[in-house]
């Protein structure tokens, strides 16, 4: 099955899962092991042009998406776990900077990916319903897809 979204939206759920992962010993696939390939890819990617081009990273990051695959509703519910977590800390910071720029973004950012949260828990919950089927794995691919 199949997940578009934002350059910048994977680039939160993987360095969340990533810092969130540190010290703790998974014990079953996770996102962050399936969409691992995928996010070392575009890390990469990103590394590179930020070095050389930031016309082209921001225009990465911002107006393309990233294409996944995943296996089902736990997955999807692990992805929505970890934006809760990105918007709560958005929500602190907010709180803490008062009015400001960033603030502004921050709110922008949040609403954003609570509208990704919110997408991700009707899928999850959508598949529930349905007659599971065998998973043959997932795989992640840092597909460059122009936003429309």
């Amino acid at each position: 099955m199949k997940l578009e979204i934002g350059t910048w939206q994977f680039v939160r759920i993987m360095v969340e899962l990533e810092d969130r992962a540190k010290g703790h010993k998974r014990t079953r696939a996770s996102v962050l092991d399936d969409w691992r390939e995928a996010w070392e890819e575009l890390d990469n990617r990103l590394t590179e042009l930020r070095e050389k081009d930031e016309a082209a990273y921001s225009d990465l990051m911002m107006n393309q998406n990233v294409v996944l695959d995943y296996r089902g509703p736990a997955q999807l519910r692990e992805a929505g776990e970890a934006l809760v977590r990105i918007i709560e800390t958005m929500r602190t910071e907010i709180d803490r900077s008062g009015p400001s720029d960033r603030a502004k973004d921050l709110r922008f950012e949040a609403r954003e990916l609570q509208g990704l949260r919110q997408e991700l828990a009707v899928r999850a919950r959508a598949l529930s319903r349905r007659k599971p089927r065998p998973s043959h794995g997932a795989k992640g691919k840092a597909a460059g897809k122009k936003r429309t």
